[in-house]
């Protein structure tokens, strides 16, 4: 085994692991304020967003994730 090669990928993953994190932070704060949203509106009954989480949530449940991903891709196309 080449523990050189090993060790040369293992610091170049390390070296990724902050862009990993920003992702990750950017994508929790774009998808919390929308889900609190929805939540809020399904809890206190507010018709028109209890109504379009009810279709949203069905819609994301029953559909395979790969199909979401090309769906949203195709969507934000430029």
């Amino acid at each position: 085994m080449d523990f050189s090669y090993i060790s040369e990928t293992f610091i170049k993953a390390l070296a990724g692991i902050p862009v990993t994190l920003g992702i990750m932070i950017v994508s929790i704060l774009i998808s919390f304020f929308p889900a609190l949203f929805l939540a809020l509106g399904r809890i206190h009954k507010v018709k028109g967003v209890t109504g379009f989480s009810v279709v949203y949530l069905a819609f994301i449940r029953s559909t395979p994730p790969i199909l979401l991903i090309l769906f949203f891709t195709a969507c934000f196309q430029v």
